[in-house]
């Protein structure tokens, strides 16, 4: 069992993150990802650590390897043929504007893959992810309903400290607007 997060997930009635069992069932594995903060795990066997480094040898050598296929992907060898892009060109910069964060890969080779960043500017990519996301957001600030709908709905998001029904959110929110148009809102945007 795959788990992403796991810092973000309660507590079971057992005391344990997610409820999972004290003890794991013969041939059951689990991969566990969390911040760097404490979370209530109590399982035997325990579980080994693992570290995870965006600058670490092994984490660039796999971004690398990735880039690579991704640069033959023909949305994104069209694209980097046209800007006379290599593909070790693509990688390298990539490599660095990423600093080996998977998330910043994520959004940016989804959006290069879709034509969101043509004609591609290998160069004016954003700076690791803290700049992906300003970038991100300052694009919806210049939408017209940002003062109405966007950062009212935002703000709600952000102080939710618990899941929130999208009824529960329009009220913190204090929105008067169409479920169907906040749900598309959350689910497609």
């Amino acid at each position: 069992m795959v788990v992403d997060a796991l810092d973000e997930a309660g507590l079971g009635s057992n005391g344990n993150v997610l409820g999972l069992p004290k003890s794991l069932p013969p041939g059951v594995f689990l991969v566990l990802s969390q911040q760097p903060v404490s979370v209530p795990l109590h399982t035997y066997p325990y579980p080994r650590t693992v570290s995870l480094s965006p600058g670490d040898p092994h984490n660039l050598a796999d971004v690398a390897t990735y880039l690579s296929g991704v640069a033959r992907r023909p949305a994104v060898a069209g694209q980097l043929r046209a800007r006379g892009y290599s593909e070790d060109r693509f990688v390298q910069v990539l490599q660095e504007k990423s600093a080996g964060n998977w998330m910043y890969l994520s959004f940016i080779v989804r959006e290069i893959q879709e034509g969101q960043r043509s004609p591609l500017d290998l160069e004016g990519l954003p700076l690791g992810l803290v700049g992906y996301y300003a970038e991100y957001w300052g694009r919806w600030r210049r939408q017209p309903e940002w003062d109405r709908l966007y950062a009212p709905l935002l703000a709600a998001l952000a102080a939710a400290r618990e899941a929130a029904s999208l009824e529960q959110l329009r009220r913190w929110a204090g929105l008067d607007v169409e479920e169907y148009r906040l749900k598309r809102l959350l689910q497609e945007e």
